[in-house]
């Protein structure tokens, strides 16, 4: 997945369902999800931003039930 269609559908997901500050954004640590501007955008609207352990995509640091 390209960079620019993940950041595409973050700004789509954020326009649409308003998610309240502290909305865990969990990932993987696949590129598109670690770009600046990717991060940035996270930043900017209040989430807080969870990646998994290499190899682990249930791996969640805010405990929450996969």
């Amino acid at each position: 997945m390209e960079r620019d269609l993940a950041i595409l559908a973050l700004k789509v997901a954020i326009v649409v369902r308003s998610p309240p500050k502290d909305c865990i954004h969990h990932t993987d640590h696949g590129n598109q999800y670690c770009a600046h501007d990717y991060q940035k955008i996270l930043r900017q609207h209040g989430f807080k931003v969870s990646m998994s352990g290499k190899g682990n995509c249930y791996d969640c640091e805010y405990g929450i039930a996969a």
